[in-house]
């Protein structure tokens, strides 16, 4: 029996330190996307799927004059909150192309207190946007399909790729951080199950190993809950 809980022990921590890297692999990924983003002209809005972009732009749009288009929310068995994703429009200079951001619940708001900022003599620079370009989930173009059609009637064409419906993704870099910190958590939380794993590495100090164990779990499950967190905005 003892010999079994080992097995899943080293199988578990194997599994852990694989998840910690791919995170750590996607987040450079991100960062380094998110750098060697293209500037777009705001009026073509011309976007490639998968990379990222950076322009100014000077119409964005919600449900309202604050809150989002659509929010989606997220859940375990539809009772535990995971998340909840908030989705915009932004528009192209002459209004004849659309496209879907994702970002915080407040962007709309600060998106104009930006361009009135930004206005000098009547004249606005435009609010500056970098993230990188993504495909709606099923789901998500499931619940815009009328929204889409409603677009084109009025002569506004929602940005895709072949049959994709494309987003900017607002959040990567925040996601990028958080993914940091869990990745960060949960190695503190390998690395000390490994210390109180070995039982003679503090013989004369209970103390200290019964600490390192309480640590090993606080970081494992705040580790586990932002996993958890942050998967909803990866895919």
């Amino acid at each position: 029996m003892q010999k079994k809980s080992k097995v899943w022990t080293v199988i578990g921590i194997i599994m852990l330190v694989g998840f910690i890297g791919f995170y750590i692999f996607r987040t450079v990924f991100d960062l380094i996307s998110l750098g060697n983003a293209v500037e777009v002209d705001s009026y073509n809005l011309n976007v490639i799927n998968g990379k990222s972009i950076t322009g100014y732009f000077f119409d964005a749009e919600g449900s309202d004059y604050e809150n989002p288009l659509i929010s989606m929310k997220h859940t375990i068995n539809g009772l535990i909150p995971i998340g909840t994703e908030h989705y915009f429009l932004i528009y192209n200079d002459s209004e004849t192309k659309a496209l879907y951001v994702r970002a915080d619940e407040d962007f709309l708001i600060d998106f104009y207190k930006e361009l009135d900022a930004s206005t000098t003599n009547g004249v606005p620079k435009g609010v500056k946007l970098t993230g990188r370009i993504r495909e709606l989930d099923s789901d998500m173009k499931h619940e815009l399909y009328d929204f889409n059609y409603a677009l084109a009637d009025y002569g506004i064409n929602v940005i895709t790729d072949g049959n994709e419906v494309l987003y900017l993704d607002l959040t990567t870099k925040f996601q990028s951080i958080l993914r940091i910190l869990v990745a960060l958590s949960l190695t503190i939380a390998v690395v000390s199950f490994l210390i109180v794993a070995k039982r003679n590495t503090y013989p004369n100090n209970q103390g200290l190993n019964n600490i390192l164990g309480v640590l090993a779990v606080i970081f494992l499950v705040a580790g586990l809950c932002g996993m958890i967190y942050t998967l909803t905005f990866l895919f």
